[in-house]
């Protein structure tokens, strides 16, 4: 199996490594406002379904989104911006990559290539860095319509295949309106092969109402296509939005599309000098050529090429950008590098590597929950550079072993289908939203009588995180419990014939650098005190005594700057005397 895990000619190492880096970057904090989208329309589906969608997102994705929210729904997890959102909302992502390798794998493994070639270009497109960035890290799904373009591509430069062209490609707007970039390529061949391409266009519509008809069912498709389709475009109405093109260099970020870089743009035709009508003639025009080269364009090889380039002008010249927008130029610049690797690798390093920077800039690799996987595989390279030194018999034995293991081109799949089933069903029993069975001798801390409640910062909250979201610490969320900010003092009054309190402590995952220390006071002498308590970790739980106790201080304290510092008191429960009664 060894032999044929490392053959280029084999993409079961390169899709296994896909899936892994996917998976690992995945535990990467995400973008924060995109996951607030998330929230909301996940919760919109759940009350009301496609009927009581409001968003603008495009509508074959949001049936994802539908599947997500019933998944909640069955653990009983509320939606919020945790990794278990992050999780589920990737998990088309996943499968995109995972075939995009597959594709590139499709062009070159027939074709006379040295084997260091092979490997650089599947490692390229699995180990993607503006891949990864704009998916596994930022949590958004940028990949899943552009698959659909790759495949539109391939297929209407095949004649065998031509009649399902049609249908991914309309299936990619109506996944994102933005391949719309890619129409001059895609039209250009689809004009080109008329006499057969046209063939495709009753299974097209027939996908088109597959896609809308709940919707319609619904009575909600029209507010639908005008939310997802005109509305949107002008959400941000900016010449550029964090994006590095044309008008950030002519006139920074987050300016008003419609201002003139050349002075007043009200006069006469000077409304064409605004970036909002300047670039859409720019890109025009430039698309009008792409569209004249598809025409007589003879096979994939270019025409990945020109949809490279179209994609490119698409971020450069036009306004409204996005940062995240040059990453559509990636996958059909490593097609274009599969398909002709001695001109196309420097478009594709280059894109790559510009997408990467530009996405990274916004939202960086960060997260303490990457720190063990990160330490785990470093560890793990480091003993296994260790057995042929110290022992190469050993080695031998181990590769011998594992050419044994009957190997299967589906592995990568399989791989990833059964690692996400497997965590879905961890996930899914760990996250569940602990709550509070209350024996008839016990009772929750916040009925007890409030002496004073001080914090440094807003105020504390009951039942919620001092932001007023569900609490949850270690991606659980908690149903009973007090939402504070260090530092925080919180006083209570303890009820005669009280015996004990059971309380957890943790960083709300709203804000997950945070770092605490937590201590609780019994009349007014320390009985527990934490170490450092860093977000992104599990709750800890401890119990004290209370007995013939009058007054309980929970303190919490900055180890450190207070920012982030937003410490919960979770599942607080005083145990009273067996046969003593409620206050």
């Amino acid at each position: 199996m060894l032999k044929t895990i490392f053959n280029p000619k084999n993409f079961i190492l390169w899709g296994l490594l896909c899936v892994a880096a996917n998976l690992i970057l995945t535990f990467a904090l995400p973008y924060d406002g995109d996951q607030s989208f998330w929230v909301g329309w996940i919760g919109q589906l759940q009350e009301g379904g496609f009927g009581n969608f409001q968003g603008n997102y495009p509508p074959l994705y949001v049936f994802w989104l539908w599947i997500v929210g019933k998944v909640h729904l069955l653990f009983g997890i509320g939606v919020d911006k945790t990794f278990f959102l992050k999780f589920m909302c990737l998990w088309p992502v996943y499968f995109a990559h995972l075939a995009l390798v597959q594709i590139v794998y499709g062009v070159i493994k027939n074709r006379k290539l040295p084997d260091w070639l092979r490997h650089v270009i599947l490692g390229f497109t699995a180990l993607n860095p503006a891949l990864l960035a704009g998916g596994a890290i930022w949590g958004q799904v940028d990949l899943v319509p552009l698959i659909f373009v790759v495949c539109s591509i391939l297929l209407i430069t095949n004649p065998k295949y031509i009649m399902w062209a049609s249908l991914f490609y309309v299936l990619s707007l109506l996944a994102k309106f933005q391949m719309i970039m890619f129409l001059p390529v895609f039209g250009g061949l689809f004009i080109r092969h008329y006499r057969v391409s046209w063939k495709g266009l009753p299974i097209a519509l027939a996908g088109v109402i597959v896609v809308l008809f709940p919707y319609f069912w619904e009575n909600n498709l029209g507010n639908m296509l005008s939310n997802a389709y005109v509305n949107s475009t002008s959400q941000y109405p900016y010449s550029t939005f964090n994006a590095a093109n044309l008008w950030m260099l002519l006139q920074g970020n987050a300016v008003p599309e419609n201002l003139s870089f050349l002075g007043n743009s009200n006069s006469g035709l000077g409304f064409l000098l605004a970036p909002k009508w300047l670039g859409k003639i720019l890109f025009t025009v430039f698309s009008v050529f792409v569209l004249v080269a598809a025409l007589r364009c003879h096979g994939p090889r270019r025409a990945f090429q020109l949809a490279t380039w179209n994609a490119f002008a698409f971020f450069v010249l036009l306004p409204g950008m996005h940062e995240r927008y040059l990453l559509y130029v990636v996958p059909p610049a490593l097609l274009w590098f599969a398909y002709a690797p001695r001109r196309g690798w420097v478009w594709a390093v280059t894109v790559s590597l510009l997408a990467s920077i530009n996405i990274l800039l916004i939202n960086g690799i960060k997260g303490d929950a990457l720190w063990p996987y990160l330490s785990f595989l470093v560890l793990l390279a480091f003993l296994f550079s260790c057995i042929p030194l110290f022992s190469n018999r050993l080695w031998l034995w181990m590769i011998a072993k594992i050419q044994k293991i009957p190997s299967w081109k589906g592995l990568p799949y399989g791989t990833l289908t059964l690692i996400l089933l497997a965590m879905l069903g961890y996930l899914g029993y760990s996250m569940r939203p602990s709550s509070v069975t209350l024996e008839d001798n016990q009772i929750l801390l916040y009925q007890c009588k409030t002496i004073s409640l001080k914090q440094g910062f807003k105020t504390p909250q009951i039942g919620f995180s001092v932001d007023g979201k569900n609490l949850s610490v270690g991606g659980r969320q908690f149903l009973a419990g007090i939402g504070s900010h260090a530092p925080s003092s919180l006083v209570f009054e303890v009820p005669p014939l009280a015996e004990t309190l059971s309380i957890g402590v943790g960083v709300d995952d709203e804000a997950e650098q945070g770092n605490v220390i937590f201590r609780i006071f019994v009349d007014e002498k320390m009985v527990w005190e934490s170490r450092p308590v860093r977000g992104g970790k599990a709750a800890q739980f401890v119990s004290v005594s209370l007995h013939e106790a009058k007054l309980l201080r929970l303190e919490t304290d900055t180890n450190g700057p207070d920012f982030y510092d937003h410490a919960d008191w979770l599942n607080p429960v005083i145990t009273l005397q067996k046969h003593s009664q409620k206050p």
